[in-house]
């Protein structure tokens, strides 16, 4: 049977060129959504019950492009995803906590928010950074969700050891969460992608992919908008705003040191590792930190939130843009049906 590349087809050129324009403006994208967050706060935070959706569309995109082969050989790294998991639950958030405390001795609110910020799940949304700049899709997706199912004990085990803070969650809430926005969407994807012979690889996500930065962007704006009434800008903030800075990009750059300089990884593993290490569900935080900790523990994971897609985008720039990803050996991606 003869399959004509749908490439070829303006449709197709039309998406393509979207998708790659979005890639080139990432770097300015996300600063964007959280200004449109904070501007239209009212009208944006009521959005909130689209999140979930909206990572589970991001993770459906991801899955789709993927075989049951693909998790078989990530699954085959498996001492990449527990380095990866090593860092982002214990190296990350132990780093975090030496950190603030030097620099914040006599606030441990302060503190207790860093830790926070550093102790959730990682993103889904790492999947997307990974994606621009040639990672691993299957190890990303896998980690993901791996994560995402140990999250009701390690979060809370984290946050009590090093904030001496005790955080009781919604354990049902959020395995319904972890379900609907990254288990189903990654099996449906798989799934329809394996029994489709790779044409939803082909043909379906060329044209959903751009969209999925346009929802990250939507994300980031809800994100801030729920932050919006939270913060209050002022010289006392600035201090802890540079943490923050310097908090997110060491996450970045432990994965990223460690991938290229322990482990000598190629570029793709280097990507993955980079965003793994560093990306964190911190609308996560937002809930965790209103619910349980003082007023001024919410200033680290607010200001984490408002900043986080900003620096992905920095580091990406700063560390992958002078290398190109490695090109697929074989070009031509309806070959195999024909």
């Amino acid at each position: 049977m003869q399959i004509h590349n749908p490439h070829e087809k303006p449709v197709y050129r039309f998406f393509d060129r979207m998708n790659k324009a979005l890639d080139k403006a990432m770097a300015i994208i996300p600063p964007a959504g959280v200004l449109m967050g904070f501007l239209f706060s009212r009208h944006i935070a009521p959005l909130k019950p689209l999140v979930t959706w909206l990572f589970a569309y991001i993770t459906l995109v991801g899955a789709l492009g993927l075989t049951l082969t693909d998790f078989r050989k990530a699954l085959g790294k498996i001492h990449i995803i527990a380095l990866i998991l090593l860092c982002a639950h214990v190296v990350n958030p132990l780093l975090t906590a030496f950190l603030a405390q030097l620099c914040f001795p006599s606030r441990p609110d302060v503190v207790s928010g860093y830790v926070l910020l550093m102790s959730i799940p990682i993103a889904v949304s790492c999947y997307i950074w990974s994606s621009i700049f040639g990672g691993i899709d299957a190890i990303v997706l896998t980690v993901i969700l791996i994560d995402s199912v140990i999250a009701p004990v390690v979060t809370p085990a984290t946050v009590r050891l090093l904030a001496h803070t005790a955080v009781v969650l919604d354990t049902r809430g959020m395995i319904l969460s972890i379900a609907y926005s990254v288990a189903i969407p990654m099996v449906m994807g798989v799934v329809a992608n394996q029994g489709s012979r790779n044409r939803a690889k082909i043909f379906v996500v060329p044209i959903a992919k751009p969209f999925s930065k346009v929802f990250l962007v939507l994300m980031v704006s809800i994100n801030s908008a729920q932050a919006a009434s939270r913060i209050t800008l002022s010289p006392a903030v600035l201090p802890i705003v540079l943490m923050s800075v310097c908090v997110c990009f060491l996450g970045f750059m432990m994965g990223y040191v460690i991938s290229r300089v322990f482990l000598k990884a190629d570029r793709a593993m280097q990507v993955t590792m980079t965003y793994t290490c560093g990306m964190r569900n911190i609308s996560a935080s937002l809930v965790l930190v209103i619910k349980f900790f003082p007023p001024e523990s919410s200033i680290p994971v607010i200001t984490g939130i408002l900043l986080q897609q900003g620096i992905a985008a920095l580091s990406g720039y700063l560390l992958f843009r002078r290398t190109a990803p490695t090109v697929n050996a074989c070009p031509d991606p309806v070959r195999r049906f024909r």
